[in-house]
């Protein structure tokens, strides 16, 4: 079964704290349609998949799908006006509301976690024509490239605190894309992604992660915990904004003819 997102992720923090996706991620797509393709975000969230993916140029019709309905909602409002042949609509991968061979694209940015892929993969297997491609893409909580201590202060948390109570590894991205290993792997793909992040975006980040909301919620006093976490990585931001390094990796797949 998927991990539970309880507690649920705060759609506007989200959609301010996660920075939209560099074009890099999507290179894996290139030469790949010769005209613009009908596309699905798949788990779009508050929208930033999607807007880094059209900003592209590569298309502007398609569908957005997520099941929490707040995001959803905020995703729509930002993008409607500028993208009005794209469709927002809630649902989720283990039961897309789209019709059979109905996109030329699937795009998933940073939400096949959250998928039962057992359940899944057989619903993009339907609604993607043959010859079509998936586009899997995410990134990992910063890494500070300034402070080797901030660095590991963060992955030490991480791993003994920062996580949800039933939560156990989730292995690599290709080994969660498992399923897929009958269709064409296209290529993997990890391109540089650094950002300069103060004290205030650090935080933000931190605090639309579902891993530390889980940690939060289980706090004796909540308001106080988050206190105590923005006093203890105030210190190493006194100076200057620090760099990060986000770690992305893509996929790309083709489905078999």
């Amino acid at each position: 079964m998927p991990l539970s997102n309880t507690p649920k992720f705060l759609a506007d923090r989200y959609r301010e704290a996660r920075p939209p996706y560099p074009a890099t991620l999507f290179r894996l797509l290139e030469g790949a349609f010769s005209a613009p393709p009908r596309f699905l975000d798949l788990g779009c969230g508050t929208g930033l998949s999607t807007l880094s993916f059209l900003r592209l140029g590569i298309s502007t019709a398609g569908d957005a799908i997520d099941p929490d309905p707040k995001m959803l909602a905020l995703a729509e409002t930002e993008l409607r006006k500028s993208y009005p042949e794209v469709r927002f609509q809630a649902g989720r991968a283990e039961a897309i509301p789209l019709a059979d061979a109905s996109v030329d694209l699937v795009l998933v940015g940073s939400a096949v976690h959250w998928f039962d892929l057992s359940r899944a993969q057989p619903e993009i297997a339907r609604v993607l024509r043959p010859g079509g491609r998936l586009l899997v893409f995410e990134y990992q909580f910063p890494k500070c490239l300034d402070s080797t201590e901030l660095a590991e202060t963060v992955r030490r948390r991480f791993n003994l605190e920062w996580k949800a109570p039933v939560q156990t590894p989730r292995g690599t991205l290709a080994e969660i894309l498992a399923p897929f290993a009958r269709w064409k792997k296209i290529g993997e793909d990890r391109p540089e992604w650094i950002e300069t992040l103060s004290l205030e975006r650090f935080l933000g980040h931190l605090f639309s992660q579902s891993r530390y909301l889980h940690a939060e919620a289980a706090a004796s006093d909540p308001i106080a915990y988050r206190a105590e976490i923005e006093r203890a990585f105030a210190p190493y931001f006194e100076e200057k904004p620090l760099r990060f390094d986000l770690k992305p990796r893509a996929i790309a797949y083709k489905k078999p003819v």
